[in-house]
């Protein structure tokens, strides 16, 4: 289907404006951001509903990906998903639609404090699912539309309506495939084919996606991809598949004597054995390979002392140890009010861990790092799950054991998991930085809710994995870890999602605590508190259309916001209102990393009223710094911020080992320099 599609009978929709004829203060400079304003379709929205709308398309592709009017308006009747979907169909021209109902998938309708209509596509003319393409609209109470994420996929005029493979043929050939994947073993497994457009993987195309719901003792059968026009496997994905307590010793105790490192963690025998076991977590490690396939057992042992004696690399003693506990803390936290999350599969069930990955061995070390392994990624026995290798043993700060000593990447790793089961977001750089940012913001969050109360905020990730407790990243200010990818504005772009992910964890903090960053003219008194603004975060990606980026983000973040205020029935948004800093906080907070679109159409003031001259440095952070300055960071003693002109230019750490950033008293946190490098004690 073309971009121009030809006119057609559609409901007519009763759009009430919400707040009459009032004009907006929007910038008029050009924004440097992937997202262009969609000026013929933004006329015709703002025509039929007399306010202003904000109408964002990607330049590439030219397809909208995200609309919203300056004020709440009422669509269409009846349920929000009557409503939904006569948004949809009314303005499918100008959406990339097709017009014609069926095109609409069956909807899934998520209640709450405002309710998200997420609707997939179809192929035009048929039944046939588009992945990836699922649209979103979001609704208050009564009715009124709030903003959408249209999701239509304008390139499917070329994707034939009728496969020229048969479905018998595509599972023989599947069925071929899955023999050498898996040795024969899966030979009698009834195999399940579905007709599928796949739209995200460059042109689309019409393929089947054949794959074994079972699970099998010894092989997890992939799924495999069949062009349904040629008849040739195009690769494959797998698919996913789904006491008595004794107190030990966690990675930290075993490997640097770190007496407080004793965790509680289940237990029962088995035999001889003394087996790990959980509620919550159900933890294996891989056997060594048997013939051509390999396979899991659980962690056990002739008693608990035992457990995981005879791995090869140090770094991962007591990682199963570490995985379960930690893994409980996320599933426990995720499971409380607000987010009411159950589990990684969303039902109940228990999040699966495999400790002591062998997956990326190195020369010296045993698969350094963590990662989920979700739905769509071929080569491991276990998916749905999340692998951790044991790393070298950690002598410095320079070197990490297994990331499972850190509760922040078990975290981290375990909200890819609630991605993968909530807005399945698709598996490209731009997105993909979106989930970095979001798992990084999720990890830090349990971090912080386990401490005590009055505990410093978890802006820094991964230290525990190490001996001197260096972190791997900062979310308040990404460029300033040494070695560590991290960007602090949107045109700061290194081509890696866990780079670009530190625009959106900057973002966070501003909306967290406010700051200043003088290079995109923003000042922020204070913020929204930690909280609040994870639960925005939650609800904002969670509720996603699979292809949202940060631009798309920060514009459904800032109207998400707006609502504070409580601007339904106003003319603007109403600066005296008292939750009008906190609005601005997360407004500003975007603008402050590149991406003002949304600030800009709501005539948000970010721009820095500093009375009396400059501010005082606030605590260890480079708030109200002028000109060049350095100060000590208060959560890695070891380090200092680079400060120009109040925002984090980069950071230098202590040359000698073990010590600390010195500084004039626990509220003035400015360091020096002593013939160029930082003065340590």
């Amino acid at each position: 289907m073309s971009r121009t599609s030809s006119r057609f009978a559609a409901p007519v929709l009763v759009l009430l404006a919400a707040c009459g004829s009032a004009s907006v203060g929007c910038s008029t400079e050009e924004e440097p951001a992937p997202f262009a304003e969609a000026q013929p379709t933004r006329s015709r929205f703002e025509r039929d509903t007399g306010v202003p709308w904000l109408v964002a398309e990607e330049p590439s592709s030219k397809d909208v990906r995200f609309i919203a009017p300056q004020f709440p308006v009422e669509i269409g009747h009846g349920s929000p998903e009557s409503r939904a979907r006569e948004l949809f169909l009314t303005y499918a021209a100008e959406l990339h639609g097709s017009g014609d109902p069926a095109e609409l998938g069956s909807a899934e309708v998520i209640g709450g404090d405002v309710t998200t209509v997420r609707i997939p596509q179809r192929l035009p003319g048929t039944t046939i699912l588009v992945r990836g393409a699922v649209s979103v609209a979001t609704f208050l109470p009564d009715g009124k539309l709030i903003f959408a994420e249209p999701s239509f996929f304008a390139d499917l005029g070329h994707v034939p309506k009728r496969a020229a493979v048969a479905a018998d043929r595509a599972l023989a050939i599947a069925r071929t495939y899955l023999d050498e994947a898996c040795g024969g073993s899966n030979a009698d497994a009834k195999l399940e084919v579905e007709l599928v457009v796949d739209a995200g993987r460059g042109p689309s195309r019409l393929e089947y996606r054949v794959a074994d719901p079972t699970v099998g003792e010894v092989c997890f059968a992939p799924t495999v991809r069949v062009d349904a026009t040629t008849g040739i496997a195009l690769g494959h994905d797998t698919e996913a598949r789904h006491a008595n307590t004794v107190s030990v010793g966690g990675v930290r105790h075993h490997l640097f004597s770190e007496a407080k490192d004793i965790k509680a963690v289940g237990y029962e025998t088995s035999g001889s054995s003394v087996v790990l076991r959980s509620d919550k977590v159900e933890v294996v490690q891989e056997n060594p390979i048997v013939g051509a396939l390999p396979v899991t057992k659980s962690v056990a042992a002739a008693s608990a002392a035992e457990w995981e004696s005879d791995i090869r690399f140090p770094g991962g003693r007591g990682a199963a140890v570490d995985a379960v506990r930690h893994l409980e803390l996320t599933a426990s936290f995720f499971e409380r009010a607000p987010f009411r999350y159950r589990g990684i599969a969303n039902d109940g069930g228990k999040t699966r861990v495999v400790v002591h990955d062998t997956h990326k061995v190195g020369e010296t070390n045993n698969a350094l790092g963590a990662m989920y392994v979700r739905p769509g990624t071929n080569g491991y026995i276990l998916t749905d799950t999340i692998y951790v290798g044991d790393g070298p043993r950690a002598h410095g700060a320079g070197q990490r054991a297994s990331y499972a000593a850190a509760l922040d990447l078990m975290a981290h790793e375990y909200t890819h998991g609630v991605v993968a089961h909530t807005s399945r977001l698709l598996d490209y750089v731009p997105v993909q930085a979106v989930e970095e940012a979001f798992c990084d913001i999720m990890g830090a969050t349990v971090e912080h809710a386990s401490r005590p109360n009055g505990g410093r905020m978890a802006w820094l990730t991964g230290e525990d994995a190490s001996n001197e407790r260096a972190p791997m990243l900062s979310l308040d200010a990404p460029s300033s870890v040494i070695g560590a990818l991290g960007a602090d504005h949107w045109t700061e772009w290194f081509g890696d999602p866990h780079a670009l992910g530190g625009v959106g964890t900057r973002a966070f903090a501003f909306a967290v605590k406010g700051g200043v960053d003088a290079k995109m003219g923003v000042h922020i008194r204070g913020g929204v508190g930690w909280d609040r603004a994870a639960l925005l975060w939650f609800d904002s990606v969670t509720r996603s259309a699979p292809a949202v980026t940060l631009p798309g983000l920060a514009m459904k973040q800032t109207f998400l916001a707006a609502r504070w205020v409580g601007s339904s029935e106003g003319a603007k948004l109403d600066t005296k209102h008292e939750n009008y800093a906190a609005f601005r906080s997360v407004a500003c907070g975007w603008r402050a990393v590149g991406l003002a679109t949304a600030a800009d159409f709501l005539a948000v003031d970010c721009k820095p009223v500093l009375e009396g001259g400059s501010l005082k440095p606030s605590g260890s952070s480079c708030v109200g710094t002028t000109g060049t300055a350095y100060i000590c960071q208060e959560e890695a003693p070891y380090a200092a911020y680079v400060c120009k002109d109040g925002s984090i230019a980069g950071g230098v750490t202590c040359k000698v080992p073990s010590t600390s950033c010195v500084h004039p008293s626990d509220t003035d946190f400015t360091a020096t320099l002593v013939d160029g490098e930082l003065r340590c004690e």
